[in-house]
């Protein structure tokens, strides 16, 4: 009797565990694709979606390398500052895409940090085209089943620190 209440406590516990890991498991993709459709949204300028994604009163930082009197530039905006933003500067472009090349992220309850690189491929109306990169940091919160994000920073790649290192392919000597 005692060996099976012994068995019958183990089962208990481990199915439970299994049930949190399958639980996160499903969350962990529900943030992937969450991330997925607001680089998405982002590419087409789309800021009433945007402003849906955020929640109110997040915050949306910005460092970006490039150099102003010998510092980086610094911004914090608030959504509806942001989406503003956002709708100004998508004129400048004929298009742009957005994608999410790695995602990296940790749930604790009904919060999640998400560390994301992205591709951004800009085409601006002068025939310009550039092929760069961002880092984006984005703090989440799960309320009432929808995952919405609090705060953001993110950075553009800088040329001498590249956000994902390319893997060197070994030599005869390597």
């Amino acid at each position: 009797m005692k060996l099976m209440s012994i068995f019958l406590i183990t089962a208990i516990l481990t199915g439970d565990q299994s049930m949190n890991a399958r639980a996160e498991v499903k969350e962990k993709k529900a943030i992937q694709k969450f991330i997925h459709t607001y680089y998405d949204v982002l590419s087409k300028g789309d800021t009433s979606q945007l402003m849906d994604i955020y929640w109110e009163g997040a915050t949306i930082s910005s460092h970006v390398p490039l150099e102003q009197n010998g510092k980086p530039q610094v911004s914090v905006l608030n959504v509806v500052d942001f989406c503003s933003w956002i709708s100004q500067e998508s004129k400048n472009f004929e298009s742009m895409k957005m994608t999410s090349i790695q995602v990296d992220l940790q749930i604790y309850m009904d919060i999640a940090q998400v560390w994301s690189v992205a591709s951004v491929k800009e085409k601006r109306h002068d025939g310009k085209e550039e092929n760069l990169r961002t880092l984006d940091c984005f703090l989440m919160i799960n309320h009432e089943g929808r995952w919405r994000i609090i705060a953001h920073v993110w950075t553009m790649e800088a040329s001498d620190q590249p956000l994902i290192p390319s893997k060197k392919k070994k030599g005869a000597n390597g």
